[in-house]
């Protein structure tokens, strides 16, 4: 998907069965912020693989508070 030029900070939540944009996934909702900004220019082309892996490089905090709803 195309983003527009910036510095963006990408959020990751995921669980078991979609419950909907106010409650997530429900019990088994978990919430990560990616560490490090991601920079994205004109020239640069970036391609994100949110498969688990050991050997990853998409570095990680755990979030203890729920994420805010969509609406």
């Amino acid at each position: 998907m195309p983003v527009p030029p910036g510095t963006y900070r990408m959020k990751i939540i995921e669980g078991d069965k979609w419950h909907g944009p106010t409650t997530w996934f429900g019990t088994s909702t978990t919430y990560e912020t990616v560490v490090r900004p991601m920079v994205f220019t004109r020239r640069t082309s970036r391609m994100i693989d949110l498969h688990r892996s050991p050997a990853g490089n998409l570095h990680t905090s755990i979030n203890v508070t729920n994420p805010k709803p969509l609406n």
